[in-house]
């Protein structure tokens, strides 16, 4: 939910008053809200377009018999997530440098996922009513999954983002522990 989320993207327009996009940093800020502005209108601004290059890529991987969901999900949430939680993707970028980000993509870069397309695996959900979660089945049989604890610990992580407790600091969120964890959630709880 967007009330519950720490980022905004502001998005400019060429008719956009300079004075507007001040006042509504300013309104943003005073909000506790972690701003990012656009200078030009993109689908998808920032946010969704990473996102979609992520789907994208990993559905391919799935499809080219790489990986499975599960194993792309476990690579997303204890490598990736945790690294970009705290430190920015340029910053790594630039922390790798330049010369090995170069002899990386070198090698990376020609067999990467460049489909226009919607992909087989999600044409094929959509024609078999395997649409996801709401289906009880996509990419997961959500029937064997249990969707109480999958909705509970993401509602944790937001009560924690909108209570204050990690205000505008997702790297304390995850490097903090259950326990942690847990005494945020009686803190909000009990309104203290």
């Amino acid at each position: 939910p967007v009330h519950m989320l720490p980022l905004v993207e502001v998005v400019r327009h060429e008719k956009t008053a300079e004075d507007t996009v001040t006042r509504t940093l300013a309104l943003l800020e005073t909000l506790h809200r972690q701003v990012v502005v656009l200078n030009r209108s993109v689908p998808g601004f920032l946010v969704n377009r990473f996102a979609q290059a992520l789907f994208r890529e990993s559905i391919y991987l799935i499809e080219q018999g790489v990986s499975t969901a599960e194993d792309i999900d476990r690579a997303i949430k204890y490598a990736m997530g945790m690294r970009y939680a705290s430190i920015g993707l340029l910053e790594y970028y630039d922390a790798v440098g330049f010369e090995l980000e170069r002899a990386i993509a070198l090698n990376v870069y020609p067999d990467l996922c460049n489909t226009k397309e919607i992909q087989k695996t999600t044409l094929d959900g959509l024609a078999s009513g395997h649409t996801g979660q709401k289906a009880g089945r996509g990419l997961y049989d959500w029937t064997k999954k249990d969707a109480d604890d999958f909705a509970g610990s993401n509602l944790l992580i937001l009560k924690v983002f909108a209570s204050g407790v990690c205000q505008n600091n997702i790297s304390l969120l995850l490097k903090t522990s259950i326990k942690e964890f847990e005494y945020a959630e009686r803190k909000i709880s009990h309104g203290k």
